[in-house]
């Protein structure tokens, strides 16, 4: 080679590394004065070259297509960012695919776009369906992002959701981020390591440690200072591998021109640095979620102090070394804990002691703090105090996690962060719970205004968005409309459903895209301050005589979803059979005695035998009456004290013979009508001529039915022709039932159903209770025991809802027995009792095989014991004494169980067992029943309203009122201790009872 060409080829290695350079340059004068906090957040650039980000993304395709990521070229290229924003060029042509990124994240998200939108194919958590076609398609597109960065993680989710990924799991999960734009993520893990360096350079020993640093699922809130020593110590197999598992974790994050924001120090110190420094300002924080000593009333060292500074500068620059920097730091020091004084000459001289430990060691440094305390803490932070905090440090030198944006917008309360930039976060999950949730409506407003004010005032500080729920794995539609965010300033929901359908399922069957429509417009479009969705699980909350219901849809929507979705499940070619009656339990058909018997308890009528040619009666709609042959019988429960309905009316199942000998059974309905007169009829109507089945024996259902309903007026921009249903086969031969995606939604929006079925099922048996009918009670709490069961055997069918996987992933941890029992014990912990007795009972609660068979079967069971033994004896229900009971019967022994094996592989056909559900469950959602259902939607809204209006008489404003609400409801839900009797107190009648 030539000494010209060594020239010719430096240059070009360094050519783009100058482009950066230069854009740097372009970008600091473009900004100007009007935006200062670009001075900062322009030193926050990939650190790797575009060749090491062209071969990051290159990796990731082998990952994910194997030999067809051949079809693939990709350049990296930073001269297409555009005022540092990311950009990807798309040119597909005869078969290959061209894709140009301005850095290897864009350059993958170009790729998900062509995959998503000219290959019909979808990435998820949980499974992608990525049947490409023969050839690539043609396309042309060229996309900006609509702001700079794009954030990933809550520091719970590290607890929550990955304190057991091994690199397998952390490797699929950066690819997903690449994928979907993320190119800031929170990256906490292995500190610890770091930390006991820092430490044991102080003076302090091992021992000093074991009683500070938390268990592995609780080590977020140690970091934040809320506990200490709850679920430990960590052994030095732990906090070195954690460490050397987090070196590659963020290598592999740069690698594709992510960002690792890493731990600062934010003033938390472990008891034993009082001893060593008896002159040092150390004081001990509030008490935390019920917490008591030793675990809580952490120690906090003020930052004013000078030991402060050497702490902070020591722990990062160790930091640095073992990790390395992209000047980003994540410091939470009053993480729902309240700084000593509210003076704001106080914040003021804290902030800046924080940035100064940081700065000291790298002058680039950006303090990334959440936002979280703004919310959670309404009262204490006030404009004034906010203002003192965040305007100590230049503009620029924090970042704002603005963390529950989606719902509860901060920049509005406090001016933008007082000129500090924020990224507009999605919190969305709380916990790591399941069940159908989501906001869209209100997050798409908040999101538009929040770019409109950027667009329309320079002085809104807004700089990217992000995801920020405290547990993955869970509703991945908002994850994955969210993330399109980053690429278009809005979204056509209806429009976009059907097309997420699609692409989900590789299907082109409208009833999918239908169902998706339904969802979106009522479980997933929350309009109303709900925070933490999950209080609301009656079934998977410790039992009590007041359980509270939260609903914020239609139930009768949910009802028309998953009508479509089992249509779709009959139409295949692999499940088009109908379940045989054998499959169903015949333990549950109740004999006409036990309804006579129960009919006279309660005063009704009481059905006869009787002999009828049945005629046939259609259905007024969708989900109204029940076909005559349903294994699930549901007595319809008293409605509660001031629930406004004139005419009473109980369901009671009877026997019903017919021509040939054969008996069925039917739904006998008993009503009052406001003249005190009584009628009699099946299924809603009075009896008076024939009942006769339909053919398919599901009168109403199936897919005849629903191409009935096709036609109906649907909402703005959902489809409302006819419903395709001949095509159930992907593109790649393999059908939608089989589809790893399709089945992982059948099993959850059937797990939602009996969710709401059993929850209904709990009401009744304190109905059944309180109205003193024993035989009444020992029926519901069979069926409920039913039920349960039943969503035992549909969730352990599914890979992404099984007990074992999160056990066994805890185990995998351990270095030996000890540790083993020490990990799996802190993973059950974290799912149920949360500390040691209960102190945030259920607040990560899991709906998973294995959890409803030893855990929510053996309280609702204990329960069930207690009101039959109140029953029979006379005495009334101690429910204090059941919350002692129940903890050490069951809570406990589930928490402290390490023995037990759970599976981590599904086991039977989630799609039958899916579709046998539904033809036992789906008869319950009458008229009445729903009907039922929204006067609990009902309540919900008035509670919410007049919660409002006492606020309004306050004088308080609306944003601040809104934020108070939800701070009740919030710690209502985790103020569940077994010690704790003012929870459980809800009304003299009961307080009465525990006197007696």
């Amino acid at each position: 080679m030539s000494m010209t060409d060594g020239k010719s080829r430096r240059f070009t290695l360094v050519l783009p590394h100058i482009v950066v350079l230069l854009l740097c340059l372009v970008i600091s004068h473009t900004v100007g004065s009007d935006r200062p906090w670009e001075k900062h957040l322009n030193n926050l650039q990939p650190s790797a070259s575009p060749q090491q980000q062209e071969d990051a993304v290159r990796g990731l395709l082998q990952r994910l297509l194997k030999e067809r990521a051949a079809q693939f070229n990709i350049t990296v290229d930073p001269s297409l960012t555009s005022e540092g924003k990311d950009a990807f060029k798309i040119t597909a042509t005869n078969g290959t695919a061209h894709i140009t990124g301005s850095s290897g994240v864009a350059a993958s998200s170009g790729v998900l776009y062509y995959l998503k939108y000219s290959c019909n194919c979808h990435v998820s958590w949980e499974a992608d369906q990525l049947y490409l076609p023969p050839t690539l398609p043609d396309a042309q597109v060229e996309k900006t992002a609509m702001e700079r960065f794009r954030y990933y993680f809550n520091i719970c989710t590290l607890s929550y959701s990955t304190p057991f990924w091994t690199w397998a799991d952390w490797e699929r999960g950066i690819d997903w981020m690449a994928l979907n734009g993320i190119n800031m993520v929170l990256a906490p893990s292995g500190q610890e390591d770091s930390w006991r360096r820092v430490f044991l350079s102080l003076g302090m020993t091992d021992d000093d440690l074991a009683g500070y640093f938390a268990g592995p699922p609780f080590l977020a809130w140690n970091r934040m200072g809320n506990i200490q020593g709850w679920g430990g110590p960590l052994s030095q197999h732990w906090l070195s591998n954690k460490a050397v598992l987090n070196k590659r974790i963020v290598s592999r994050m740069r690698e594709f021109g992510m960002m690792a924001i890493l731990p600062a120090f934010a003033g938390h110190v472990p008891a034993a640095l009082q001893r060593l420094f008896p002159s040092a300002n150390i004081s001990r924080l509030s008490t935390w979620g019920h917490f008591t000593d030793p675990y809580t009333r952490t120690y906090f060292l003020d930052p004013r102090d000078p030991l402060f500074n050497t702490i902070g500068s020591a722990f990062i620059k160790e930091v640095n070394v073992t990790f390395g920097t992209d000047h980003l730091y994540s410091s939470d020091p009053f993480n729902e804990m309240l700084p000593l004084s509210s003076d704001p000459a106080y914040l003021a001289s804290l902030g800046s002691a924080f940035l100064n430990a940081m700065i000291s060691v790298d002058p680039k440094a950006v303090w990334v703090m959440q936002g979280w305390m703004f919310v959670n803490d309404p009262g204490f932070w006030q404009p004034p105090q906010v203002k003192a905090l965040l305007t100590s440090v230049p503009q620029g030198r924090m970042l704002i996690l603005d963390l529950a944006s989606e719902i509860l917008p901060q920049y509005r309360r406090f001016e933008s962060f007082y000129g500090q930039p924020f990224i507009f976060c999605m919190l969305h999950n709380y916990g790591g719970v399941q069940g159908l949730f989501g906001n869209v409506d209100v997050m798409l407003r908040y999101l538009k205004a929040a770019r409109g004010n950027t667009t329309a005032n320079a002085n809104i500080t807004l700089v990217g968005t992000g995801l920020t729920p405290e547990g993955i794995n869970q509703n991945y539609v908002m994850y994955d409309l969210f993330t399109e965010l980053t690429w278009t300033p809005d979204i056509d929901v209806p429009h976009w459903s059907l097309g997420y359908a699609q692409r989900r399922y590789g299907s082109p069957d409208v009833r999918l895209g239908k169902a998706w429509q339904i969802l979106m417009r009522s479980a997933y479009n929350c309009t109303l301050p709900i925070r933490y969705h999950g209080a609301g699980v009656i079934i998977a909350r410790r039992p009590k005589k007041h359980p509270k219901s939260i609903l914020w849809y239609s139930v009768s929507d949910l009802v028309k979803a998953w009508d479509l979705i089992i249509a779709v499940v009959r139409n295949s070619s692999s499940h088009h059979q109908q379940v045989s009656s054998t499959l169903r339990n015949p333990s549950q058909a109740l004999s006409v005695e036990k309804y006579k018997e129960k009919a006279a308890m309660l005063n009704l009528p009481s059905p006869d035998l009787i002999t009828l040619e049945l005629p046939s009666l259609p259905y007024r709609n969708e989900s109204e009456n029940p076909p005559l042959e349903a294994n699930m019988i549901y007595y319809k429960r008293k409605r509660r004290e001031g629930e406004r309905r004139k005419i009473e009316k109980r369901s009671v199942a009877f026997t019903i013979e017919r021509k040939g000998g054969r008996e069925e059974r039917a739904y006998f309905n008993v009503w009052g009508n406001e003249m005190g007169e009584i009628k009699r009829g099946i299924n809603g109507k009075e009896i008076n001529g024939v009942i006769k089945k339909g053919k398919d024996g599901m009168e109403g259902k199936g897919e005849e039915n629903v191409e009935k309903r096709s036609g109906e007026r649907g909402r703005e921009g959902e489809h409302t022709g006819n419903i395709k249903t001949s095509s159930d086969v992907l593109s790649g031969g393999k059908p939608v039932t089989e589809q790893d995606t399709f089945k992982h939604d059948l099993v959850d929006v059937t797990r939602q159903m009996l969710q709401l079925i059993g929850g209904n099922m709990a009401l009744r048996l304190i109905d059944d209770y309180k109205n003193g009918v024993l035989l009444a009670l020992k029926e519901s709490r069979n069926l409920l025991q039913g039920l349960l069961q039943d969503m035992e055997e549909l969730l352990a069918s599914s890979p992404d809802f099984l007990l074992g996987k999160w056990v066994d992933g805890a185990a995998t941890w351990a270095n030996n027995e000890e540790e083993r029992v020490q990990l799996v014990r802190n993973a059950l912990h974290q799912i149920s009792l949360w500390g040691p007795t209960g102190e945030i009972l259920d607040y990560a609660i899991k709906q998973w095989s294995g959890v409803f068979s030893n855990y929510l079967r053996g309280r609702w069971e204990l329960f069930a014991d207690r009101l039959e033994d109140s029953l029979v004896s006379g005495t009334p229900f101690n429910q204090l004494l059941f919350n002692f009971d129940v903890f050490n019967l069951v809570e406990k022994r589930f928490a402290e169980d390490t023995n037990t094996t759970f599976p981590t592989q599904p086991k039977g056909d989630a799609v039958s067992l899916a579709l046998q559900l539904y033809e036992k469950y789906r008869p319950v959602f009458t008229s009445d029943t729903l009907s039922d259902f929204e006067q609990q939607f009902n309540d919900t809204l008035q509670k919410m309203k007049k919660k409002k209006e006492e606020m309004d008489e306050g004088g308080v404003d609306e944003e601040l009122s809104e934020l108070r609400w939800m701070e009740e409801e919030y710690k209502g839900t985790t103020d569940n201790s077994r010690w704790n009797e003012v929870e459980y107190i809800k009304n003299k009648e009961e307080e009465e009872e525990i006197k007696k």
